[in-house]
């Protein structure tokens, strides 16, 4: 029989503690709680740097800066006429790390055949894997097939697309799956309450003008940033300042309430950034005018069958361009149509450059007479139609014998124009086409873009090069440049900055030729579009026109070739001159002389310019014009 032990009296397992040992630990414990109490009060009624910093940095956890976009300023031309605005769009972005961890994105999976079931979240919850290996875009047709094709559908993608976006960003920051779309379509993609699909609000530039007046307005890019044109130039003005709130947000997004922001940057206060909208620029462009030079330039590209082609509209008043068009042009509206390298992107009356020719003749003749040597009647002899400068021959379209000086403009003889231009040293013809303002930037209202041309320095110039310069040839400009400096002889010997954005008043002019130079030079201009003149098809029923026609053989490696630009640049009426239309068509394929190709395109726009513009009549109308203008204006 086995003895039984009592262990309840087992000196080992006696455990005599002091009694105060208890009683200390719960002091111990009871201390540090009134300790983290006390803090705790501290924290949250003392207001001192540290207490601010503990606070603040709580803050950061839960409160939120949101953007507040503000809306970019509109441009209109100078009667108000929208021609460019902000609409509001939306954007959808995903994100793909919400897609994995709902157990989207198990791929790349095993080799094998998924014969398991998904359940909403996307996640297989039985069954295994067998066959060929399958990808997130099988993955997420599985786990919602109806609804992603529909997405897919509403952003005009498919599911394999949406699936090559989002696989590669597993572990990124959300991405964009499409931009810029309707509110609209944005609702009915929110409405499919797909995982990781959310939307943002933006704006999206709109141009109701489409290709009118693309090459002056420019376009934006996709973050609303100009990046040609009027839109780059005035850019700051434009975009404003966008704005912030700093805000508290729940679990579902939603804004509990607005909190003061907080300092960053190492500041000691933040204030709020406050949204300041864009500023609209008013532009110098009638839209009407803008329209008929349109009209114009494509129905004379379409009838030679030419290259390019400009023109442009200059108020001789106040400098301001009230028309510029470009040919090929483009469709600011639809992005994907071009890309900025594009030939038909280049705003081609600012950027490219070329040799003149004879509109150029003018210019050394007003020289000639402002000096004092030559009058219009004196008599220059270019027979026998060619001559040789420095061994290199000079020639005009046909020999024309003895001519005046007005003679020699309006035959358009490069004989005539050189032996003028060769009585002067080549430091003064250099500073009479650099006063002009050839060879340099413009600077027009900061348009960007815009080319210098080239000049020859007066140090080294040959005679044979002053001689062709005077006509046209050595010498390269822009459309624009050329265009101004035919101010000089509209508004009595002075130029003006010119404008693409309204003025509240004209600029300060300069002066290049003596009033009585100018006058003169605008009866010998006169005289080209007369009987016997180059430009006759530049005449306007009802107003004195003045002008000079151009064909300049093109360079190509070096060498002219039988292509052409030809123009046109004239201003009307010649009584009391208010509009300079400047017209150029780029290699037409038939009849390349500028008095055929381009002066009936100046008529027609200088035309309907001036009645669009009310400006009186200063020529004698025929019968039968003058009972049709009645008509029109009792209509």
């Amino acid at each position: 029989m086995t003895k039984a032990f009592t262990y309840n009296h087992n000196p080992v397992l006696q455990l005599d503690l002091p009694v105060w040992r208890a009683y200390f630990v719960l002091l111990c414990l009871l201390a540090g709680a009134l300790l983290l109490l006390g803090r705790s009060f501290y924290l949250q009624t003392v207001d001192d740097e540290d207490t601010r910093k503990l606070r603040q940095h709580g803050r950061l956890v839960y409160v939120r800066v949101l953007d507040m976009p503000v809306d970019r300023g509109r441009i209109t031309d100078r009667h108000g006429t929208v021609l460019a605005l902000s609409v509001p769009v939306k954007s959808i972005w995903v994100k793909p790390r919400v897609i994995k961890e709902r157990g989207m994105t198990v791929a790349p999976l095993v080799t094998g055949t998924c014969s398991g079931v998904m359940n909403g979240a996307g996640a297989i919850v039985q069954g295994g894997i067998a066959g060929a290996s399958i990808g997130m875009a099988d993955l997420l047709e599985h786990a919602s097939p109806a609804k992603w094709r529909q997405l897919a559908q509403l952003l005009g993608m498919t599911v394999a697309e949406i699936n090559e976006l989002i696989t590669p960003r597993l572990e990124q920051k959300p991405t964009y799956l499409a931009r810029q779309i309707s509110p609209e379509i944005a609702e009915q993609v929110m409405a499919l309450e797909l995982p990781g699909i959310d939307q943002e609000d933006g704006y999206r530039r709109f141009y109701p003008k489409n290709e009118l007046v693309s090459h002056i307005i420019g376009y934006t890019d996709m973050a609303e940033r100009g990046r040609a044109g009027i839109e780059q130039a005035y850019e700051e003005l434009l975009a404003g300042r966008a704005g912030e709130r700093w805000v508290i947000r729940d679990g579902r997004k939603q804004i509990v309430e607005e909190v003061d922001p907080m300092p960053r940057g190492g500041q000691q206060e933040a204030a709020p950034r406050v949204p300041r909208n864009g500023q609209d620029v008013v532009l110098s462009i009638d839209a009407k005018l803008q329209r008929l030079a349109y009209s114009a330039l494509h129905e004379a590209m379409h009838t030679h069958r030419a290259q390019a082609g400009s023109i442009v509209v200059i108020d001789v008043q106040t400098g301001e361009i009230l028309a510029l068009v470009n040919a090929p042009t483009f469709n600011p509206n639809n992005r994907a149509s071009f890309a900025p390298e594009d030939e038909m992107m280049r705003n081609r009356a600012f950027s490219a450059a070329f040799e003149p020719g004879s509109v150029m003749k003018p210019f050394a003749v007003a020289h000639a007479l402002a000096s004092g040597r030559f009058t219009a009647g004196t008599r220059i002899d270019t027979s026998p139609g060619s001559m040789y400068v420095d061994g290199e021959k000079i020639s005009d379209s046909s020999p024309h014998g003895i001519l005046t000086v007005a003679e020699v403009v309006q035959k358009s003889s490069n004989i005539g124009t050189a032996k003028m231009a060769l009585q002067f040293s080549a430091a003064e013809m250099w500073k009479l086409y650099s006063d002009l303002g050839f060879g340099s930037k413009l600077n027009i209202s900061g348009f960007p873009g815009e080319a210098s041309g080239k000049l020859r320095p007066a140090r080294g110039t040959r005679p044979i090069e002053q001689a062709t310069m005077s006509y046209g040839h050595g010498i390269s400009v822009t459309f624009i440049q050329i265009a101004r400096a035919y101010l000089a002889f509209a508004r009595d010997g002075e130029l003006l900055p010119l404008s693409l954005v309204k003025l509240d008043k004209p600029p300060v002019p300069t002066r290049v030729f003596s009033p009585e130079v100018a006058r003169e030079m605008r009866k010998i201009l006169e005289s080209v579009v007369a009987p016997g003149g180059t430009g006759t098809r530049a005449r306007v029923e009802g107003y004195r026109v003045a002008g000079k026609t151009g064909t300049a053989n093109k360079i190509e490696n070096g060498v002219y070739t039988k292509k052409y630009i030809s123009s046109f640049i004239g201003f009307a009426p010649v009584s009391n001159p208010r509009l300079i239309v400047a017209v150029m068509i780029d290699e037409p394929s038939e009849g390349g002389y500028g008095g055929v190709v381009a002066a009936p395109v100046f008529a027609k726009v200088i035309e309907g310019s001036l009645r669009t513009l009310g400006v009186a009549t200063d020529a004698p109308v025929a019968p039968l014009q003058l009972t049709a203008l009645r008509a029109e204006g009792r209509r």
